[in-house]
């Protein structure tokens, strides 16, 4: 059996579906609204991870005012010789 045979022998089946049922049981298992104390941890995590890399930014700019052309040609792709 080569490729093309194998492929049209598993074109013929489908996976099955999720049940019907599934979509109502997670629909009713999740909250309909947001406590202010959830929202009030999704801003702060929101916030500390815009902090963390904008301080990141500033330490990669000053590395490469230190390093200069060093740390691009550090970190150049090579390509493998044949």
């Amino acid at each position: 059996m080569n490729d093309d045979e194998l492929e049209t022998q598993l074109r013929r089946y489908r996976p099955a579906g999720p049940p019907a049922e599934l979509r109502a049981r997670v629909i009713a298992a999740a909250p309909m609204r947001l406590s202010s104390r959830e929202w009030s941890a999704i801003a702060a995590s929101l916030l500390l991870a815009t902090t963390f890399y904008w301080l990141a930014g500033i330490e990669r700019e000053r590395v490469a005012a230190i390093l200069g052309p060093q740390i691009e040609a550090a970190t150049a792709f090579e390509e493998p010789l044949p």
